[in-house]
């Protein structure tokens, strides 16, 4: 019989398996099921902070998709500066490309530039651009952005002519997505980004390919272009595929600004209920009233906390609640329940 240090021995292969297939996932844009998948692999790893890395890597950029933009905001950095920390090269150009792009889009590139220096020059002294280069076109976006534009532009020639001949699959698309963005020509600029799409459907990378119709569409309408309106549709119909909602509000605004019409933006999904509780809200709301804590919550669900904490927030806000005390006391009184709520045995449904 085995002892407990050989169970847990035969299991570290196939975790170490579904910690590569969660990355792999990740980057080519197979989320269904990846928030759960990730807090369950973050409980295994639970006391070991470099094998948990790739989990905490994912579960951030994921937060910044789905549009959960605080905790992006608090977790990309740290997850980011673990990583540099434990040597854990492979990761950076996950959590580095979500935090710039996350930064820039807020008004504050130059903080993220600096806090993701020690890491692009990592990148360089070790000769990793061929895989960091996936991080390139935010890089060159947020340097921009901060006014560094000609050094911008220096880097990213500097590295078409190191990765020319290299093993680098990304480098093409990549390299034309950081190019996009450091053309003052609104048509050439749409350019490469159509022409990085185009790679990065190749390569099966959906989420940057929509990121570079996404823009690629903004620089057509500025041209004047009529292909705009097409593209941005197929760039919303993949980050809504997605649940990119953090890019799909985006790429919405965009839309509405030119007269494009948007169809709703999450069919079936929560927004769907309105101001009323969804099942999984409802769900969590009664857990967290009966004194759960978020992980105890995510266990049972076999969700993760950031999620529990996504849908309880929005629980609290359509009750106009501030509390866990005050969701008790309204949760515990059927005759309180929200309008188009009801119970069927025993059990509340919106």
């Amino acid at each position: 019989m085995r002892g407990a240090a050989g169970e847990e021995s035969s299991r570290e292969p196939l975790s170490r398996c579904r910690l590569i297939a969660l990355l792999l996932a990740c980057c080519r844009g197979r989320w269904d099921g990846l928030e759960e998948e990730t807090a369950l692999l973050l409980d295994e790893y639970g006391g070991r902070p470099y094998d948990r890395l790739g989990a905490e890597i994912v579960a951030a950029c994921l937060a910044l998709a789905r549009g959960e933009v605080d905790t992006a905001r608090r977790e990309l950095p740290e997850v980011t500066g673990n990583a540099l920390a434990h040597g854990a090269y492979e990761l950076l150009t996950l959590s580095a490309a979500a935090f710039l792009r996350l930064s820039t889009a807020s008004g504050e590139a130059g903080t993220a530039l600096a806090a993701t220096e020690a890491a692009v020059e990592v990148w360089e002294t070790k000769g990793l651009w061929p895989l960091a280069v996936r991080a390139l076109p935010a890089l060159a976006e947020a340097m921009a952005a901060a006014g560094r534009r000609d050094e911008a532009v220096a880097l990213v020639e500097r590295l078409s002519a190191k990765l020319g001949g290299l093993d680098a699959p990304m480098a093409p698309a990549a390299l034309g997505h950081a190019r996009g963005h450091l053309i003052g020509d609104d048509t050439e600029a749409a350019a490469e980004f159509r022409a990085a799409a185009t790679g990065y459907d190749l390569l099966g990378a959906p989420y940057e390919a929509a990121q570079a119709r996404e823009l690629a569409a903004g620089r057509l309408f500025a041209a004047g272009a009529a292909e705009a309106e097409e593209l941005l549709v197929e760039a919303m119909a993949a980050f809504r595929d997605l649940a990119a909602r953090w890019d799909l509000d985006r790429a919405a605004q965009l839309a509405r600004r030119h007269g494009v019409t948007v169809k709703g933006r999450y069919p079936g999904g929560p927004q769907g209920y309105g101001d009323d509780l969804s099942p999984r809200e409802r769900e969590i709301a009664e857990m967290a009233a009966a004194g759960l804590t978020n992980r105890e919550i995510g266990r049972r669900l076999f969700v993760s906390p950031r999620t529990v904490e996504k849908h309880l927030g929005a629980a609290l806000r359509k009750l106009g609640l501030r509390s866990r005390t005050a969701l008790g006391a309204r949760l515990g009184d059927p005759r309180s329940d929200p309008p188009g709520t009801g119970t069927a045995n025993g059990v509340a449904y919106p």
